[in-house]
């Protein structure tokens, strides 16, 4: 594994994807809960998660893009209110996807605070990124889907966020 430190300019919005493959195959998915082989009928059973070309799924700032253009120029998050995101069906992630890889960004914040991501729900307490005033801070978040959606919160600060999607999970292996 290498490690690399990289000093930017004053202003750049940086994004940071890193990943440990573990048992990474020829078909980009790797085992995830467990897979096995079914002795009576032969077929492979569990999940699996599969790596996608990279895909924007959620950019509140104006002007901006995403796969879709769905999820676009929204405006900066307001302080704990939370925000479904549709994924499923969305950047290469089918329908039937359980969870996903993401590369969650917090961009330039009027305050100090964190951003949450988590399937449905009340918020659970955690969160997945943490930033000061004007930060632009990346993070790797996986996440269970809850009908093909996640939630996102800020907890103060008003950041803009930008969601990429990197990988998913699916109990059904991949289409040969």
């Amino acid at each position: 594994m290498e490690l690399r430190t990289h000093r930017h300019k004053a202003g750049a919005i940086v994004a940071a994807i890193a990943g440990i493959a573990l048992g990474l195959a020829v078909d980009n998915s790797f085992d995830r809960a467990g897979a096995s082989v079914d002795p009576g009928t032969g077929d492979v059973v569990g999940e699996f998660t599969y790596g996608v070309t990279p895909a924007r799924l959620l950019d509140t700032r104006p002007g901006t893009y995403t796969v879709d253009n769905q999820y676009v120029g929204t405006g900066a998050l307001s302080d704990m209110t939370p925000m479904t995101v549709q994924v499923a069906g969305r950047g290469g992630v089918p329908l039937d996807a359980t969870s996903v890889l993401l590369n969650v960004t917090a961009v330039q914040p009027a305050a100090e605070g964190f951003v949450s991501v988590w399937p449905s729900g009340p918020f659970p307490g955690t969160s997945n990124l943490n930033f000061r005033a004007g930060d632009v801070v990346p993070n790797m978040v996986f996440t269970p889907l809850a009908n093909g959606s996640i939630t996102v919160m800020a907890s103060s600060g008003r950041p803009h966020v930008l969601i990429d999607v990197a990988a998913y999970s699916s109990d059904q292996p991949a289409a040969a």
